[in-house]
């Protein structure tokens, strides 16, 4: 089985359980994740690993919204979908991609997103907790509401 497909502690063990043409089933989709709600057109994106398959959708979607895409990886070969995304980045200037890969960057952190005015921005995060807390904490520090802070639990159950 292709290594990729298991991206975390769960779906790493399918491969040792699974094989190509076993049954499964599958449910969902359950979450409410979208930007389709939020007031603000400034949009920060945040993926952690496979938590950017939410963030593919909306990206299709984007109509009126300025939107940065930090998807972090430990290494860029760890990255999935990322020509759809650079495509769409090339299409739509309105919609900024970039690959952040902390084995050679660091972790991101709130200084990455590289703007001035923390409070013109919707975030929105799906990834590691850990990610997601550091982050909320930094925005959080530099004024950041948590009405404008957006997350979403992304695993397998």
């Amino acid at each position: 089985m292709d290594d990729r497909l298991g991206l975390g502690d769960y779906t790493t063990g399918l491969t040792d359980r699974l094989k190509p043409g076993d049954p499964a089933k599958v449910e969902g989709s359950f979450g409410h994740f979208t930007n389709q709600y939020i007031d603000k057109l400034d949009q920060i994106w945040i993926a952690g690993g496979i938590g950017v398959a939410p963030f593919l959708s909306m990206a299709n979607d984007i109509t009126n919204e300025k939107v940065k895409l930090f998807y972090c990886v430990a290494t860029p070969d760890q990255a999935n979908s990322t020509d759809e995304l650079e495509a769409l980045a090339a299409k739509n200037p309105d919609f900024e991609f970039i690959l952040w890969d902390s084995d050679s960057r660091g972790f991101l952190n709130a200084d990455g997103f590289d703007i001035s005015d923390f409070s013109k921005y919707a975030y929105l995060m799906c990834g590691p907790a850990g990610l997601k807390q550091s982050l909320t904490r930094q925005l959080e520090e530099k004024g950041v509401s948590d009405k404008e802070i957006y997350e979403e639990e992304f695993g397998f159950r």
